[in-house]
């Protein structure tokens, strides 16, 4: 299966599954500078020497040998008596759709069982396989058929199901035309003609042949079946499998490396395992590269069982993985619980009439839960079940009964019903990642030497070692070592709050600097009135000690003072409890989520705040029990959409009074007011009350022509962020995603409001979700989830009209950058989007035609965050000292991340000198992730230092924040604006139960109007940053 990247659209191919196109389409809109020419060639492949700035990234080389060619194979699964679709080269069916990927997996385990299939192959059990040989096969397409049975079975069923993969006839995969077409050399010695679906097929052959061997391990072989050694994501992450437990040291290694432990005070019942990713990469340059880009990462696992000898497992029932969560720490917590366990894949060990033997768990039965033989028994498949839980398993499969055992509920999740069955008949199924999870996963924050010796040491074993099945038997190999790649370091830019005040440059080249120096901020807001009060729901939240509010409250209050946030009144909010500081209600935490309760805590919500905006109150600073996302999203979509007030959530902590006494065992409860917390608090309440505050900015003074320094920002440039946030697996049927885009509106950067969209791709042809099938259902979510930006005019029409009114001119340039897109739909971005970028703008002088400057120009840029390359220093403790990229390095523990300004223009870039990656923060833990910016629009024809230079001085004005960050402002505002979204529908994206005792299908139905106006804002709130 291939990786999520895609074709680079100016010609070089990428690790991916998709294509793009080479050449952008032509649109009426301007003329674009081409890329290619305004910037190839300013940054070339330079010879590395010992005197150059350089570290070490994260691939390796890949060298084809003598091995030229390959076998691609597509492959289609069908149910037996189905018919199957001819013509398709993808490797899909109607039929193969109807199978899901766990059986197309043990198909084709069993078909590799045939001899006529050893030897050089490799596949990704789903789609597609690759042979270095053609295969001994008489005719092509030919098909095999199998009786299907599981890996817990050693035969077929009798009246089991038969299914039939077919092979297609062959394509052949060319690696060397892969490598001749990334070669500059061999392009000047004679034009080469290539398909760019060809390079794509290439790049897509050696991911799964360098997975393959991994891949392999994700399956028993024998039966009975013992634990796996590994488990994959998506064929494009592996991790290894508990096996084993040592009882005495504890220690549960796997084939990637040891679990890491969570605390004593986290629940258990789950593995943190550390595993590795991959993906083919390929760079333009004199010879050509091809590299395997090799990265860490860590997921967290439900405990399971273990493989005992002898081919004897010990099963890990669902009933021993609730004793464990509950047993650490103790907890009863059953609302948690039920969360845990949702989406908990399981096997049944007593065969249940109708149901699938592999199922998941949809969460306790009741909460709290009742006992077995009290509990009515529910049967998906039949309308009426007599009798227990208890009664029913007795009956019918001989269950020895036990009051403590609880009971849960199975069933798909795109089934309505579901059966309820005892938790120690459920097997805990190994090798499933928990997606529950909110945390990261136990130890998943490492430094860079750590990752370091991971990736060379496991990492490359992983898909690189002498097993069988691997690049080894293609003739492939990898190089060892790291790619070491020059570096170039940007200078900071110069930075000030109010009365001119400088930072201190070394503090700006080392990526954050303090506030307590600072009298002022920029611009700063005056004369509002706030209130701060605390929230509460009875026993079980957590309250603050007496006198913590009244601390909190008045070092805020004072704060606002030392900002320069002048005559900023207290308004006591006058509530019933205590001095009138603290809302005490039931509804803010009900006992039981359901549409109701939910609502009700809604409307109490939205009363009180409007009492508060009644009395003249523009601020409220609620301080809450806890972390609780159904509490914040109701505040939120009650302030920013119903009242129009702004609002600022706090939490609760606990704190050591005596620092020279950790034995000490109380803490004090309340909210923080260190000078740190209280500067961050400013800094939002700052940006969000006056539409013209800005807490820092450059210090480069604009010349005659209005040019910013370095840079290419000008007093009249708009910068714009894009981005899109996508419902979950909990989201009312047919919710579709939601667009957020934000436009700065002044010169010097601070103020960002936002517009916010439903993105609907296509309307579902079937609203009632009864009729439809699962591949339908499945057909729906990933329309939801596409990525484009379907109304992207009417938004950047909407953030240039707000510039407009305000400045009463239009900007001179757009600067926009595209977050959430990966490779794969850069020409999606570069042209669909274009195209909507420049409508917007044409219809901006269609709705003002009295506006006379000249329409701005565009630069258009991708930036992918979620890529996996990382830079490393030297592992040479010796040579890390003398380094000036990383900083000082004092002692061993210091952390060895690049310093912000590390820039990469070549080797690991697409190598046409229209990309480049970028660290801009300065990683206080773990391995700093740089940015990998790609430019598709340069209509100034600016220079790749220029853009890159531009894009670095605006990560050090992020408005919350006294440090420079990993993205670019306008990519960080536009995922806030798009994660606030979610908590204004929030009711559609995480749909809660009806009330027991009701109709269960009288639920919440999807409705565009409904959920449009979810996203209206309150007028006070909308030209404001209320995301903040």
């Amino acid at each position: 299966m291939m990786s999520g990247r895609g074709y680079n659209h100016y010609g070089g191919p990428r690790g991916g599954n998709n294509n793009r196109g080479r050449n952008f389409q032509n649109n009426n809109y301007g003329n674009r500078t081409s890329i290619q020419d305004s910037l190839v060639g300013q940054m070339q492949n330079a010879n590395l020497n010992d005197n150059e700035k350089f570290l070490f990234a994260n691939h390796f080389a890949v060298s084809l040998g003598k091995t030229e060619e390959v076998y691609d194979y597509a492959l289609t699964f069908r149910e037996e008596g189905q018919a199957t679709t001819t013509g398709n080269v993808t490797g899909q069916t109607e039929g193969s759709e109807k199978v899901p990927n766990i059986k197309k997996k043990r198909l084709v385990c069993l078909l590799l069982n045939d001899t006529r299939f050893k030897g050089a192959i490799a596949t990704d059990y789903v789609t597609r396989l690759i042979s270095l040989h053609e295969l001994d096969i008489c005719s092509l397409p030919s098909e095999h058929s199998f009786d299907y049975y599981n890996e817990y079975e050693d035969r077929p069923d009798p009246n089991c199901k038969r299914y039939i993969i077919t092979i297609s006839k062959p394509t052949v995969v060319s690696f060397q035309n892969l490598l001749a077409s990334l070669s500059q050399d061999r392009a000047r010695e004679a034009p080469i003609t290539f398909s760019e679906d060809d390079n794509v097929a290439a790049v897509r052959a050696l991911n799964i042949i360098f997975s393959y061997p991994s891949y392999r391990e994700c399956f028993p072989r024998q039966y009975p079946p013992e634990i796996p050694r590994m488990t994959t994501s998506n064929g494009h992450s592996f991790y290894g499998v508990v096996t084993q437990r040592n009882q005495e040291t504890r220690h549960l290694p796997t084939a990637t490396g040891e679990i890491f432990e969570y605390p004593r005070n986290h629940p258990g019942g789950l593995y943190s395992i550390p595993g590795f990713t991959r993906s083919i990469r390929t760079v333009v340059s004199a010879c050509g590269n091809i590299d395997l880009n090799i990265n860490t990462t860590t997921a967290c696992f439900w405990q399971h069982g273990i493989n005992g000898g002898n081919g004897v497992k010990i099963h890990e029932k669902v009933q021993d993985l609730i004793e464990t969560w509950l047993g650490r720490p103790p907890n009863e917590d059953w609302r948690q619980l039920n969360a845990f366990l949702k989406g908990l894949p399981v096997r049944l060990l007593v065969p249940v009439d109708g149901i699938d033997p592999f199922n998941a768990v949809r969460g306790l039965d009741d909460i709290p839960p009742q006992y077995n033989d009290v509990c009515d028994m529910k049967h998906a498949a039949f309308q009426n079940t007599p009798g227990t839980v208890s009664q029913y398993y007795q009956q019918h499969h001989h269950w020895v009964p036990n009051r403590k055992i609880f009971v849960v509920k199975i069933g798909k999740k795109a089934d309505n019903k579901y059966t309820t069955i005892p938790a120690d008949l459920l097997e805990v199924l190994p090798g499933r990642a928990n997606q529950n999870q909110d945390e990261k996963p136990a130890g998943a924050i490492r430094t860079p030497i750590a990752n370091y010796n991971m990736i060379t040491g496991t990492g490359l074993d992983t898909f690189y070692r002498g097993l069988p099945g691997g690049a080894q038997d293609f003739g492939l190999s990898l190089d060892r070592s790291m790619v070491r790649v020059s570096v170039d370091i940007l200078s900071p830019p110069g930075l000030c709050y109010g009365r001119r005040l400088l930072v201190n440059e070394a503090e700006c080249r080392s990526g954050t600097w303090t506030l307590r120096g600072v009298s002022s901020f920029a611009s700063p807001a005056r004369g509002k009135r706030w209130t701060c009060f605390e929230m509460s729901a009875g026993a079980g939240a957590r309250t603050s000690d007496p006198g913590q509010l009244d601390t909190f409250r008045d070092s805020l209050g004072g704060a606002f003072g030392k900002y320069g946030m002048s005559n900023m009144i207290f308004v006591n909010p006058s509530f019933p409890h205590g001095d009138g500081n603290e809302w005490l209600d039931e509804h803010l935490l009900p006992d039981e989520f359901n549409i109701e309760t939910i609502e009700l805590q809604f409307q109490t919500i939205k009363t009180q705040l409007q009492r508060l905006k009644d009395k003249g109150i523009d601020l409220a600073v609620i301080i809450l029990p806890m972390h609780h996302i159904g509490l914040y999203s109701a505040i939120k979509r009650a302030g920013d959409h119903d009242v129009g007030i702004a609002t600022v959530c706090h939490y609760i902590r606990g704190r050591n009074p005596w620092q020279n006494e950790p034995q000490t065992p109380r803490k004090i409860w309340g909210p923080n007011y260190t000078p740190d917390c209280l500067a961050n608090i400013c800094m939002k309440i700052n940006l969000k009350l006056d539409t013209n505050a800005a807490n820092q900015i450059l210090h480069d003074v604009p010349d005659e022509a209005g040019n910013m320094g370095e840079t290419i920002l000008t007093k009249r440039s708009m910068i714009i962020g894009i981005d899109v946030t996508h419902p979950g697996a909990g989201r009312v049927q047919d919710s579709p995603s939601v667009a957020a885009c934000v436009g700065s509106v002044n010169p010097t950067f601070s103020q960002w409001p936002a517009s916010l969209r439903p993105n609907v791709i296509d309307p579902p042809k079937d609203t009632d979700t009864k009729k439809k099938s699962k591949e339908d259902v499945e057909t729906d979510r990933k329309k939801e989830s596409k990525e484009e930006v379907v109304v992207l005019d009417d938004m950047i029409f909407e953030r240039l009209r707000d510039y407009y009114e305000r400045n009463s001119r239009v900007p001179d340039q757009l600067i926009i950058y595209r977050d959430g897109v990966s490779e794969s739909q850069f020409s999606m971005c570069a042209n669909v989007e274009y195209t909507r970028i420049c409508d917007g703008i044409n219809n901006l002088y269609k709705t003002f035609p009295a506006i006379n400057d000249p329409k701005p120009k565009i630069v258009l840029i991708c930036a992918v965050k979620r890529n996996q390359t990382r830079l490393f220093p030297d592992s040479d403790p010796n040579k890390q000292t003398q380094n000036p990229i990383i900083g000082p390095v004092r002692r061993q523990a210091d952390n060895k991340n690049p310093l912000p300004g590390c820039l990469v223009t070549d080797r690991i870039t697409y190598g046409h000198g229209q990309d480049f990656f970028l660290v801009s923060q300065r990683a206080i833990q773990g391995t700093a992730r740089p940015t990998h910016y790609n430019i598709l629009v340069n209509q100034p024809g600016y220079t790749l230092e220029q853009i890159a230079k531009t894009t670095h001085h605006l990560c050090y004005l992020f408005g919350r924040s006294a440090r420079s960050v990993g993205v670019c402002p306008a990519i960080y505002y536009a995922d806030l604006a798009a994660d606030r979204a979610r908590c204004y529908v929030r009711k559609y994206y995480n749909s809660e139960p009806v009330p027991r005792g009701q109709n269960q299908d009288s639920g919440l139905r999807y409705d565009l109007g409904q959920f449009r106006n979810c996203l209206n804002l309150h007028p006070n709130m909308a030209k404001t940053m209320f995301y903040i």
